[in-house]
């Protein structure tokens, strides 16, 4: 009982275990309780289920990690001391840039990311409150580390194609960049002589005979490139044009003067 109140008593926990607390009156009557005394969680922090992935520096309250645009891992939270539990909470601070549920965080775009574990937990008074452990997560692009012609012919280690003047090319349907998952797979495409062979999101129309190098340069890195050399023909004939027109007519010893035009 206590000091202002002899139906009240004040309970202390003093290690783990589950007690019932037996309230009795004089005359028979009894209610109880069942209390169940918690380790409390002195101590929390995120880390990865899987171990480096992602790689994760700790802090007394937070910790920081770098993961890519696409990426996908599990967390998961270590108690002090060991064998403590609490059910978690999680919370992303932009779900836009990374969301987390139940413990599987997910990169979607670049930015700065807070990701919170928050567990109940009760103070010395008695009163509830919550203990949180906060993980800082920057989301980096996948940079582009190649970029290759895929099915276009080589001669002396370089890429080659060849067209005709009455013929578009289009290079963008060989242009294959590395990873496949690039934050910006984009390109500038360039001539090296536009009066040959300009070239524009990758298709060329050709102008005249002749060689222009066509080089796709990755706008995510510069120093990423690669380039095709093209051959422009002369358009192939699609007919012939008589000059005079059939039927002709001569005299004998009579001479005529027959030409044949390629067309076009």
């Amino acid at each position: 009982p206590t000091a202002t109140d002899p139906n009240q008593i004040r309970i202390t926990g003093l290690k783990p275990g589950t007690v019932e607390v037996i309230a009795t009156t004089a005359n028979g009557i009894s209610a109880s309780y069942t209390i169940t005394v918690s380790q409390p969680v002195t101590n929390m922090r995120i880390v990865a289920e899987e171990a480096g992935k992602p790689v994760i520096t700790h802090g007394s309250t937070e910790g920081s990690a770098e993961v890519f645009v696409g990426d996908r891992f599990q967390l998961a939270v270590n108690f002090t001391p060991d064998g403590t539990t609490a059910p978690i909470t999680w919370k992303s601070s932009s779900t836009g840039i990374a969301s987390i549920e139940n413990g599987l965080l997910t990169a979607k775009n670049t930015g700065d990311v807070k990701i919170t574990a928050t567990i109940p937990t009760i103070k010395d008074d008695g009163t509830p409150t919550e203990k949180s452990y906060v993980l800082n997560v920057k989301v980096k692009p996948v940079r582009v580390t190649s970029l290759t012609m895929k099915g276009l012919d080589k001669k002396d280690g370089k890429f080659v194609a060849t067209t005709s003047l009455d013929t578009k090319l289009s290079l963008r349907d060989y242009l294959q960049v590395e990873p496949s998952n690039a934050s910006n797979p984009s390109v500038t495409w360039t001539s090296s002589d536009e009066s040959i062979a300009p070239v524009k999101n990758g298709i060329i129309t050709p102008l005249k005979v002749g060689t222009a190098t066509i080089t796709a340069t990755s706008d995510d890195d510069k120093s990423k490139s690669v380039s095709v050399t093209v051959t422009v023909t002369a358009s192939s004939p699609t007919g012939i044009l008589l000059n005079p027109r059939d039927p002709v007519t001569l005299e004998i010893n009579q001479s005529q003067t027959f030409t044949a035009v390629l067309t076009p």
